[in-house]
């Protein structure tokens, strides 16, 4: 539950970011999402043999 919420405000703030800054923190934040599914495939490839180690 408490992720739920800190999620929802996180959205909320980056929501708010676009609606002050613009078409240009809109182009951000789809950027950042789209890069999102890239996270678990470098965590596990490039992060983990690095704290294994």
């Amino acid at each position: 539950m408490v992720n739920f919420v800190s999620r929802k405000k996180e959205h909320r703030a980056d929501e708010l970011a676009c609606l002050v800054a613009g078409s240009a923190c809109i182009q951000g934040v789809r950027k950042i999402h789209g890069g999102g599914m890239a996270w678990m495939p470098y965590w596990n490839s490039e992060v983990l043999p690095v704290l294994e180690r």
